[in-house]
């Protein structure tokens, strides 16, 4: 019942791998007992049904790195006569990783042959950025690759150069493949680009761009992208915000640009959430060794999210709340301050926010003095949000008040929350009876 301590300061908040990198299309999990590398491979290279081989090469690709007994008997397999034999057999050698070294001739061998598939290129292509620095002879033949006209098989290529070596090149052919018009092969290239982090950077612009698809797979991947790539692509998100709500009402297109700005807003939620993650939430930090960790993040982040709290439009309100929130008590400060402004919107958003931030506080933060003095400071600001006329903005007073945990010590509240069981709003009642009983019944 402590936990609404660590709301407050004094001063001053789904990597992923993308499909494309996922095993051959039509995987079927085999849950028979688990049989020794040694069999598996004999199977794969002697049994006469091509089902049963295709699942010795899948379990041996499950077993990654503790398979490479197999990894001579995968290389036959390249040579399978039925496709899906094959295509399972390179997923497998990628999976074994570096220890699947003697497989790079034969991987090569498998992307160049003229009468192989697009599916056991593309899987070769893949295994060979898994292998990793162990691949460099392959690398002239990924370079060739990136000029096919299979998207799929360039995304590949590009990704299995960087796995490699880090080529520049590889980063530069990714992007080149973000088409805002959507489809595969830009999908693919923003997952991967995801899966590299922050060294995705020189990619940011082409992503941002991402964000206005009509392909809501290539705008999701797109946003997950920026996200992993963390603080250095705030600035590009944000000066595509602000330039994007300058144009606002002269577009034809206004759902289009409604899309964009949620994609946009949901990109800078994503960033705060991953900073918040890896950087901020160590469970050995206080309240003020947090916000001073966030603080290179607070300039251009919290107000362009606080911003968009007044919206008139719920989604893009609803959306900047759940954003800003995902920097955890770094943006409470800011929350604050709207809470008795003058747009109830901005107040309403404010409150989602703050009820959203609540669940994301670490237990060093939550016994932070720095709080325990806070709540004495915002509880009034509570109390009042409780009798506001605005019906939206005194319903999200209540739905915080609930939601915060304030337990025992914010009696003072009690007699609003009691005429609250009263409103003619039933959301109103449920989460006042919700409150009372977080109170002790009070």
């Amino acid at each position: 019942m402590q936990r609404f301590g660590c709301l407050i300061l004094l001063t001053c908040s789904l990597v992923s791998e993308s499909r494309a990198a996922d095993a051959p299309v039509g995987v079927t999990v085999d849950h028979s007992p688990k049989r020794s590398v040694a069999e598996l491979a004999d199977t794969l290279l002697t049994d006469k049904e091509p089902e049963v081989r295709r699942r010795a090469a899948y379990a041996l690709g499950q077993q990654g790195p503790s398979a490479a007994a197999a990894v001579p008997a995968l290389i036959k397999a390249l040579d399978d006569r039925h496709l899906e034999v094959s295509w399972y057999a390179a997923d497998a050698l990628g999976r074994i990783g570096p220890a699947a070294a003697p497989a790079v001739e034969p991987l090569v061998k498998a992307m160049e042959s003229p009468e192989n598939d697009q599916e056991l290129r593309r899987n070769a292509a893949r295994a060979l950025g898994r292998i990793g620095k162990p691949a460099r002879a392959a690398m002239p033949a990924l370079t060739r690759a990136l000029t096919s006209n299979d998207a799929l098989y360039r995304v590949a290529a590009a990704a299995a150069l960087w796995r490699i070596d880090q080529q520049a090149t590889a980063l530069d052919a990714l992007a080149g493949e973000l088409k805002p018009a959507g489809g595969e092969g830009p999908f693919a290239a923003a997952g991967e680009l995801a899966n590299f982090g922050p060294a995705a950077a020189p990619a940011i612009n082409q992503l941002v761009v991402a964000l206005g698809s009509a392909d809501e797979d290539l705008q999701r991947a797109a946003i997950d992208a920026l996200g992993q790539i963390g603080p250095a692509a705030i600035s590009s998100v944000v000066t595509a915000l602000d330039r994007l709500e300058a144009t606002q009402g002269t577009t034809s297109d206004a759902e289009a640009t409604r899309r964009l700005l949620v994609a946009m807003i949901e990109a800078l939620g994503r960033i705060a959430d991953t900073e918040r993650r890896t950087t901020l939430d160590p469970a050995s930090r206080n309240a003020e060794e947090f916000v001073a960790a966030a603080r290179p993040l607070l300039p251009q982040l919290v107000p362009a999210l606080v911003a968009q709290l007044g919206a008139s439009d719920d989604e893009v309100r609803t959306t900047a709340a759940r954003a800003i929130a995902r920097l955890g008590f770094a943006a409470v400060p800011a929350l604050i301050g709207h809470l008795s402004g003058s747009n109830p919107r901005a107040m309403e958003g404010a409150q989602l926010a703050l009820a959203a931030t609540e669940p994301l506080l670490t237990p060093s933060i939550l016994k932070s003095p720095a709080g325990e003095l806070g709540k004495q400071r915002l509880q009034p600001r509570l109390i009042a949000l409780l009798e506001k006329q605005d019906p939206a903005v005194r319903a999200a007073g209540f739905r915080l008040f609930a939601a915060l945990l304030i337990g025992p010590e914010g009696r003072a509240a009690a007699p609003a929350l009691r005429a609250g069981l009263a409103d003619p709003n039933p959301e109103i009642r449920r989460q006042a009876a919700m409150a009372l009983a977080r109170l002790g019944g009070t």
